[in-house]
């Protein structure tokens, strides 16, 4: 009994040691996490399936159509004719008809072609709206999962500063019941580790708001145990405009959606031209039939017919042709789109440009903060102890101190972000993120 006793008591604290362990989650596993339960992301899968229904339907307007058809009709009152000794009907009790009915497109004018060829650029454009819902989410789960790593920095420099508050009241506390600090000056000291305190629990609830929006978009669930495998780290990085816009140009989903979309709108422009054009079909028909034989009225007698029909369009208060107008606009526009791409990523490299110059110097000059700021805390502590400075230089050394790590946290999550943005709109974050780089 003892020896089960130790087993379980060694058991629980196996599984406590694996629950307490931490647990890596990477940038690429929340936006893999996220694209799996993205609804955006779902539903473009159905509309591939969709597109790919409509094509093999209009590819199968290309075959011939056959119908079968059969009907059995009683008939009420028959008139009977009698001579002598025999009688003739001129109806049958009841009527029968079998058919076959067959026609087959022999000329349309390429409209049927062009509906196929149309139905397989609207598959590709939504292929490429698939891309865009992939790209989009590779921005706001970067952008999320960075800010809970900024957070988490934050939470762990406000804890620090709150214990070294507390170190630094127990040393006032001493140093008053020694008499050599005034009970105005261990107030204030209190307060100030009052502060701290409450510092890093606002700290703690930020963090767990950041974790509970990474959680909404990827689906994840995230435990005070999970630690990032991505941190914010200061990784040179610099590209120019100009190469910049060409990989854009070259990898941006904006891009070739605007090009398939003129595809689309030429396609649906021949289509409807195609409705100046006549149109011909062959038909032919089989059937069997009683009630045609005079002599024997119940008798099945067949017949078929084999023709061809042509329509053309004459006049149709010329709604083809404003269609075709139309049709020519939205061509047009389509251009439009596509030449005003180059000054709207134009301008969002700008600005990711201006804010990646400006994060990397407010970066570098918090690196220089800090490094004074942790130089002023440590002189600030020394000079306390030999009786040289108040605890107010030491609270505010180390309020100081937290604000400059801070700070430099602050900076390092702009300057990524930075770097996130210039990735964005040049069209590679995505890649990046599934190959697990960044810069």
């Amino acid at each position: 009994m003892k020896q089960l006793h130790t087993l379980a008591i060694v058991i629980w604290l196996l599984l406590t040691a694996s629950t307490a362990e931490a647990a890596p989650l990477s940038l690429k596993e929340c936006y893999e996490a996220a694209i799996e339960q993205s609804l955006a992301w779902r539903l473009s899968g159905e509309k591939l399936n969709e597109s790919g229904a409509r094509i093999a339907e209009a590819e199968g307007a290309r075959l011939p159509v056959v119908n079968a058809a059969a009907s059995v009709t009683h008939n009420g009152n028959v008139q009977t004719v009698k001579f002598g000794a025999s009688s003739m009907q001129f109806q049958p009790d009841n009527s029968y008809r079998i058919g076959l009915t067959a026609s087959s497109l022999l000329y349309d004018g390429n409209r049927l072609a062009n509906v196929v060829t149309l139905q397989k650029e609207a598959l590709h454009l939504t292929e490429l709206d698939r891309a865009r819902v992939e790209q989009d989410l590779a921005g706001s789960v970067s952008s999320a999962y960075y800010v809970w790593v900024l957070l988490r920095e934050v939470e762990e420099v406000m804890a620090a500063s709150a214990e070294s508050s507390k170190e630094h009241l127990k040393l006032a506390e001493a140093r008053y019941e020694a008499g050599q600090l005034s009970r105005f000056e261990l107030s204030r000291t209190r307060v100030q580790t009052d502060q701290f305190t409450a510092n890093a629990e606002t700290a703690t609830s930020n963090r767990r708001r950041a974790v509970q929006t990474l959680c909404f978009l990827t689906g994840l669930t995230i435990g005070d145990q999970t630690v990032p495998t991505d941190t914010l780290r200061d990784v040179p990085f610099s590209v120019s405009f100009e190469v910049a816009l060409e990989a854009a140009q070259k990898n941006r989903i904006e891009y070739e959606i605007a090009r398939q979309a003129k595809a689309v709108s030429m396609r649906s422009l021949a289509i409807t031209r195609a409705g100046l054009y006549p149109m011909a079909t062959a038909n032919a028909n089989l059937a069997w039939a009683n009630g045609s034989d005079m002599s024997d009225m119940n008798k099945l007698v067949n017949s078929w017919s084999v023709g061809i029909g042509v329509s053309y369009p004459i006049f149709d208060g010329k709604q083809v042709k404003r269609r075709i107008e139309a049709g020519e606009s939205a061509v047009r526009q389509s251009e439009l789109t596509s030449a005003n791409l180059d000054v709207v990523v134009g301008n969002e490299l700008r600005f990711a440009l201006i804010t990646l110059e400006d994060s990397r110097r407010k970066l570098d000059l918090q690196f220089s903060y800090l490094d004074q700021a942790a130089e002023a805390l440590r002189l600030a502590r020394e000079q306390f102890r030999l009786g040289m400075a108040t605890s107010q230089d030491v609270s505010d050394a180390e309020l100081a101190y937290e604000m400059a790590q801070t700070n430099r946290a602050q900076a390092l999550y702009d300057w990524t972000m930075a770097v996130i943005s210039i990735r964005k709109a040049s069209g590679e974050l995505t890649s990046n993120i599934k190959r697990g780089i960044l810069q």
